[in-house]
């Protein structure tokens, strides 16, 4: 919810997309975007908090046997689900607008059939091609991973059609609770079962994968519930007279579903792409040390702390959408600018400070939280977590300028930016990994540089194409200097208490040292308005008051 505080909203009509029809659900679309996001919250950070343990415990090799999998695993689900579940959600909403609750349930219908269809042949082609894919991406070990994650992908093409249908309905509930059990799960049965089979590495591995579809269905079995009690108040809250509807006939649904789901599809395919090459590059390029070692320190404790401050960024890309959709679709370009500007400002306020956070205390932070993995690994996940700390800004950047361009119907442009700059990460990670002075650093080389030029031309395309007005002092240089402030303060805890720092105490007081610095700094420096202004604007959301600027 504080995040969407500094939206500016539109004041508008209630509708059904705001507010359901009487005797259904009332779903406001601020209340399901602030469920879903809390919700999509806490299952990441539920996911980031499972790997430190897990790679406690399975160590860098275990982990970079776990994390192979998923690149090919993301491009599979990619292809089975992802476009439709967006899919399904547009054209579920435009019928319930409409009033057309039969057909928004034949849209429902022939979304399932469509995806248990798709589901079967994709759970198939990694049961029975496990083997092949794994001596194609290098490692033979590979082979067994794949079969037992393959059931989850027909689990999660089945997910994809219920989320969407109720997302259509403005319903997100049913979305973050499934979000929340199915990492619950996943967390719960992962370690249980990587710790029953340790010390095998090999099974351990596999156990934990496995989690993944114990997980999936989880998450099956809450939207089946959840639809079935929705289904039975939906069927006695209808009218008793019979309506004039005549719903559109399945083929052409299924027709439309696929028309709109192939764009979505293929864009969404370019980064497990470029995760699936990233795979096969690391073990047959990288020449020093074990390759799947080196993969697994940086896909496990060095991707996942990374990907953190990602996870609170994506709130913001989430919440910035609507807001500037319905400022584009008004025609108020003062207000899309301002909306726009307080999008890339809180984008700033979350990413710079863990940037040079992480820049600083890079060793100390690894050491914190992966404090069981041998002293070599630490030393090298703590330089890749330094070397690649920028790409958490860029790739924060990129995406909350995706979130823009989407808002105001560009929907190409971000999937043409990021394209082009995963072409360049794999060409510099087909330069850099054979040489043995760089090997797995042209990871983090490679990352930075891609998030890099997508943000850039992202940015670009906002300012110019868009004619975009960014206030740069407010945007940029009043966050970048509350977090060289904090940056001051943790580099006098490194060099006056260094002794202190590298110890867990000293780690976690040199951390709170320096984020109380920064929430001073931004209290001083006004980055949010002064401090009764965004109380108030906090005020008028709780109790339902729209606040315009």
């Amino acid at each position: 919810m504080s995040i969407r505080v500094f939206f500016v909203q539109i004041p508008q009509k209630t509708t059904y997309t705001n507010l359901m029809k009487k005797g259904t659900r009332r779903n406001s679309f601020l209340l399901g975007a602030v469920v879903l996001s809390a919700g999509g919250f806490i299952a990441k950070i539920l996911g980031a908090v499972y790997r430190i343990p897990l790679t406690n415990m399975l160590g860098s090799y275990g982990m970079g046997l776990y994390q192979l999998v998923f690149p090919m695993y993301s491009l599979v689900l990619t292809l089975s689900g992802v476009g439709f579940s967006m899919a399904v959600s547009k054209m579920v909403a435009a019928r319930m607008e409409q009033e057309k609750t039969i057909e928004a349930k034949r849209v429902f219908t022939s979304a399932l059939i469509i995806l248990f269809i798709l589901g079967v042949l994709n759970s198939l082609m990694l049961l029975l091609g496990g083997d092949l894919i794994a001596k194609i991406q290098g490692n033979a070990n590979l082979g067994v991973l794949y079969r037992l994650i393959s059931p989850s992908v027909l689990l999660v093409c089945l997910v994809s059609a219920f989320k969407g249908y109720f997302q259509g309905k403005m319903n997100m509930a049913p979305t973050a609770l499934s979000q929340i059990c199915e990492q619950v799960i996943k967390l719960a049965a992962g370690l249980y079962l990587a710790y029953l089979f340790m010390p095998d590495i090999e099974k351990a591995v596999g156990g934990a994968v496995f989690a993944i579809t114990l997980s999936e269905g989880v998450a099956l079995a809450v939207f089946a519930v959840i639809y079935f009690f929705d289904a039975r108040k939906e069927k006695k809250a209808l009218p008793l007279k019979k309506t004039a509807e005549q719903p559109s006939d399945y083929k052409s649904l299924m027709k439309e579903l696929t028309s709109i789901a192939l764009p979505l599809t293929l864009g969404g395919l370019i980064m497990p792409v470029s995760q699936l090459i990233d795979s096969a590059l690391v073990l047959n390029l990288v020449k020093a040390g074990d390759a799947t070692t080196l993969y697994g320190i940086w896909s496990g404790p060095v991707h996942s702390l990374l990907g953190m401050p990602v996870v609170l960024v994506g709130g913001v890309a989430a919440a910035v959408l609507p807001a500037i959709s319905r400022a584009h679709v008004s025609g108020n370009k003062p207000l899309m600018d301002a909306n726009i500007n307080s999008a890339l400002k809180l984008t700033n306020v979350i990413a710079l400070p863990c940037v040079l956070g992480f820049a600083c205390l890079s060793r100390q932070i690894v050491r914190l939280l992966y404090s069981s993995l041998p002293e070599t690994d630490l030393r090298l996940a703590g330089s890749l977590l330094a070397l690649s700390s920028a790409s958490i800004l860029f790739l924060a950047l990129s995406g909350t300028c995706t979130s823009i361009m989407q808002g105001t119907g560009k929907i190409y442009y971000p999937l043409m930016f990021l394209g082009i700059s995963c072409i360049v990460k794999i060409a510099l990670n087909l330069i850099l990994m054979p040489l043995e002075q760089i090997n797995i650093y042209a990871f983090a080389i490679s990352t930075t540089i891609c998030y890099l030029l997508s943000a850039a031309l992202g940015l670009r395309f906002i300012t110019r194409r868009q004619n975009v007005k960014i206030d740069v002092m407010q945007t940029f240089f009043k966050p970048l200097a509350c977090t060289l402030a904090m940056t001051v303060t943790l580099l006098l805890f490194s060099v006056f208490a260094s002794d202190f720092v590298n110890t867990t105490l000293g780690t976690v007081t040199a951390i709170l040292a320096g984020g109380t610095v920064y929430a001073a700094m931004i209290v001083l420096l006004k980055v949010f308005g002064s401090v009764n202004k965004v109380y108030g604007r906090i005020k008028a959301r709780l109790t339902g008051r729209t606040n315009e600027n």
